[in-house]
């Protein structure tokens, strides 16, 4: 007969060790879990209640004349017999924790893998769509954009309150002998201040709400284009999802249907001329627009293309478009 010491813990580590719920979080009340967990507890003491003494109460299997709080097994905290091994109670008590344990395991194993635990990732398609209503949605915003052609590269700084907005711009040329050109637009309403000078212009004349324009410009790609995941990318150190959008006749025609003031900063006046369009999205939001525009071949015949990089950074800042002073 085996002999098992009270004060060896080995067995107790053991079995702890199996344990799968160990550091879960107990499930909500009234969930589905909940009931399920609370169903097979009620249904393991009635087991339990048709074995039991029918005078005492007790399992029908306990010894009742050991009733000496010393003669319980330190371990299980059942009744042993003189030589301490266990008894039979002991024994069936252990097989409960096994087969409880095991049931706990199958539990978690259907959790684990059971519907709505684990959701799909959003598809490209969705990705877009949300980024690009979480867009429309903002009141303000910053832009930093980038437009190489052939020549020179445009780089501006903007920030925008609705359809108001503030942009410096700083050209610079390749021919050494034409200086950067810079320049300080602000609009406020129809009112137009260039470099100080105030002007009203009509609305073709002025871009339209960036925010709103961001959005509507990736609803037409959304119109026929085939989308290709293409990984995670730090914009501006946000991680975000790359989205690459190859046009079709499709949407082609639908960005050609928005007016010149929303395409304008993403430089797609002339969508026939363009094949992919990059996205960057993350927390519903565009983070970053590539366009690249074909242009023919130039003077050299090579290939000649317009790329325009323009990102979305600040949203929900506080921003006060004021004129210049």
């Amino acid at each position: 007969m085996t002999h098992l010491d009270p004060d060896d813990r080995s067995f107790d580590d053991a079995l702890a060790a199996l344990d799968p719920a160990a550091g879960a979080t107990a499930p909500v009340p009234g969930s589905t879990r909940f009931d399920s967990i609370l169903e097979h507890a009620m249904r393991t003491d009635a087991t339990d209640a048709t074995h039991a003494d029918p005078d005492t109460g007790a399992p029908a299997d306990a010894d009742p004349t050991v009733t000496d709080p010393a003669q319980a097994d330190p371990m299980l905290g059942q009744p042993v017999d003189a030589v301490g091994s266990p008894r039979r109670r002991s024994r069936r008590r252990l097989g409960l924790v096994l087969a409880a344990a095991a049931a706990v395991l199958a539990i978690v194993a259907v959790v684990v893998a059971g519907p709505g635990s684990d959701p799909e990732p959003a598809s490209a398609t969705e990705a877009l769509t949300r980024a690009a209503d979480g867009t429309a949605d903002a009141t303000t915003m910053r832009v930093a954009a980038t437009y190489e052609r052939a020549g020179s590269v445009n780089r501006i700084a903007a920030e925008a309150d609705g359809a108001d907005y503030r942009i410096e711009s700083r050209a610079t040329f390749d021919d050494p002998a034409q200086p950067p050109e810079e320049e300080t637009t602000v609009v406020i309403g129809d009112t137009v201040w260039e470099d100080g000078t105030s002007r009203t212009a009509p609305p073709e004349e002025r871009n339209a709400a960036y925010a709103p324009s961001s959005a509507a410009v990736v609803g037409a790609i959304l119109d026929g284009s085939e989308l290709e995941d293409r990984g995670e990318q730090d914009v501006r150190g946000t991680p975000t999802r790359h989205i690459r959008a190859t046009l079709t006749d499709r949407s082609r025609a639908a960005l050609a249907a928005l007016s010149p003031s929303q395409v304008a900063m993403f430089e797609l006046e002339y969508p026939q001329g363009v094949d992919q369009i990059d996205l960057w999205v993350t927390d519903d939001l565009i983070r970053r627009i590539r366009v690249v525009v074909d242009q023919g071949q130039g003077a050299d015949g090579r290939p000649q293309q317009d790329v325009a990089d323009i990102e979305f950074y600040d949203f929900g800042a506080d921003i006060t478009i004021t004129p210049p002073s």
